[in-house]
């Protein structure tokens, strides 16, 4: 489904005139991307973490893990 989003404007396009976009929405892809990435992560495809819990590791995606997580986002986009 193609949805009409013209003039809509977020916080950081407030001062860039009013675009017409068209938006897809499928209520499929939210649980299809959820699954992909459990899949990649379970076959350690792209995961660029490990996190150490007690003596198990677990291999993570760090943009998930910042995307669900403020305090993550921060930690890994901390200048070292």
């Amino acid at each position: 489904m193609f949805r009409d989003c013209a003039g809509e404007l977020d916080d950081e396009a407030v001062a860039k005139p009013k675009e017409a976009m068209l938006e897809f929405a499928d209520d499929r892809i939210p649980p299809m991307v959820l699954h992909s990435l459990n899949m990649m992560r379970k076959n350690r495809t792209f995961c660029d973490v490990v996190l150490h819990v007690g003596n198990v590791d677990v291999p993570c995606h760090r943009a998930v893990l910042a995307a669900v997580s403020p305090h993550l986002m921060q930690l890994f986009t901390a200048d070292d």
